[in-house]
Protein backbone atom coordinates (compact mmCIF):
# COMPACT_ATOMS: atom_id res chain seq x y z
CA UNK A 1 0.00 0.00 0.00
CA UNK A 2 2.61 2.55 1.03
CA UNK A 3 5.67 1.42 -0.92
CA UNK A 4 7.80 1.53 2.24
CA UNK A 5 8.55 -1.15 4.84
CA UNK A 6 5.80 -1.26 7.46
CA UNK A 7 6.34 -4.61 9.16
CA UNK A 8 6.70 -4.16 12.92
CA UNK A 9 6.77 -0.38 12.52
CA UNK A 10 4.96 2.42 14.38
CA UNK A 11 2.70 4.05 11.81
CA UNK A 12 0.89 7.40 11.82
CA UNK A 13 -1.84 8.52 9.42
CA UNK A 14 -3.04 12.12 9.17
CA UNK A 15 -6.63 12.28 7.96
CA UNK A 16 -7.46 8.69 8.77
CA UNK A 17 -11.18 8.95 8.03
CA UNK A 18 -12.92 5.72 9.08
CA UNK A 19 -9.56 4.04 9.64
CA UNK A 20 -9.53 1.65 6.71
CA UNK A 21 -5.87 2.15 5.86
CA UNK A 22 -4.55 1.49 9.36
CA UNK A 23 -6.97 -1.32 10.08
CA UNK A 24 -5.99 -3.07 6.85
CA UNK A 25 -2.31 -3.15 7.89
CA UNK A 26 -2.83 -3.65 11.65
CA UNK A 27 -1.69 -7.26 11.52
CA UNK A 28 1.68 -6.19 10.10
CA UNK A 29 2.53 -3.11 12.16
CA UNK A 30 3.65 -2.73 15.75
CA UNK A 31 1.16 0.06 16.38
CA UNK A 32 -0.78 2.73 14.55
CA UNK A 33 -2.35 6.09 15.28
CA UNK A 34 -4.87 7.76 13.01
CA UNK A 35 -5.73 11.43 13.40
CA UNK A 36 -8.83 13.12 11.98
CA UNK A 37 -11.03 16.18 12.51
CA UNK A 38 -14.30 14.31 11.96
CA UNK A 39 -15.63 12.74 15.16
CA UNK A 40 -18.20 10.64 13.27
CA UNK A 41 -15.41 9.09 11.17
CA UNK A 42 -13.37 8.45 14.32
CA UNK A 43 -16.35 6.75 15.98
CA UNK A 44 -16.68 4.48 12.94
CA UNK A 45 -12.92 3.84 12.88
CA UNK A 46 -12.92 2.76 16.51
CA UNK A 47 -15.86 0.43 15.91
CA UNK A 48 -14.20 -1.09 12.85
CA UNK A 49 -10.93 -1.57 14.74
CA UNK A 50 -12.86 -3.39 17.47
CA UNK A 51 -14.74 -5.53 14.92
CA UNK A 52 -11.52 -6.54 13.17
CA UNK A 53 -9.57 -7.05 16.43
CA UNK A 54 -7.10 -4.32 15.46
CA UNK A 55 -6.16 -3.66 19.07
CA UNK A 56 -2.81 -2.09 18.15
CA UNK A 57 -4.33 0.95 16.41
CA UNK A 58 -6.01 3.96 17.96
CA UNK A 59 -7.83 6.92 16.51
CA UNK A 60 -7.60 10.46 17.85
CA UNK A 61 -9.40 13.73 17.22
CA UNK A 62 -7.52 16.73 15.82
CA UNK A 63 -8.97 20.24 15.62
CA UNK A 64 -7.14 21.01 12.39
CA UNK A 65 -4.98 23.70 13.98
CA UNK A 66 -3.23 22.53 17.14
CA UNK A 67 -1.26 19.38 16.54
CA UNK A 68 -1.44 17.01 19.55
CA UNK A 69 1.67 15.69 21.28
CA UNK A 70 2.30 12.19 19.95
CA UNK A 71 4.95 9.50 20.29
CA UNK A 72 7.56 8.98 17.60
CA UNK A 73 6.69 7.04 14.46
CA UNK A 74 8.67 5.09 11.90
CA UNK A 75 6.21 5.71 9.04
CA UNK A 76 4.00 8.76 8.54
CA UNK A 77 1.52 9.04 5.70
CA UNK A 78 -1.47 11.01 4.54
CA UNK A 79 -3.68 10.33 1.53
CA UNK A 80 -5.83 13.06 -0.07
CA UNK A 81 -5.59 15.39 2.92
CA UNK A 82 -3.09 18.20 2.37
CA UNK A 83 -5.00 19.69 -0.55
CA UNK A 84 -7.91 20.31 1.88
CA UNK A 85 -5.84 22.07 4.56
CA UNK A 86 -5.23 25.83 4.37
CA UNK A 87 -1.63 26.43 3.28
CA UNK A 88 -0.54 28.09 6.56
CA UNK A 89 -1.87 25.18 8.62
CA UNK A 90 -0.26 22.60 6.31
CA UNK A 91 3.11 24.31 6.69
CA UNK A 92 2.78 24.17 10.49
CA UNK A 93 2.09 20.42 10.32
CA UNK A 94 5.15 19.84 8.14
CA UNK A 95 7.35 21.98 10.37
Amino acid sequence: MLGVPIDNRRVFELGTGVGGNLISIANRIESGVGLDINNLFLYQARNLAWAFHADNVKFLWYDGITFPHLDKFDVIFSINVFERIPKNNALKILD
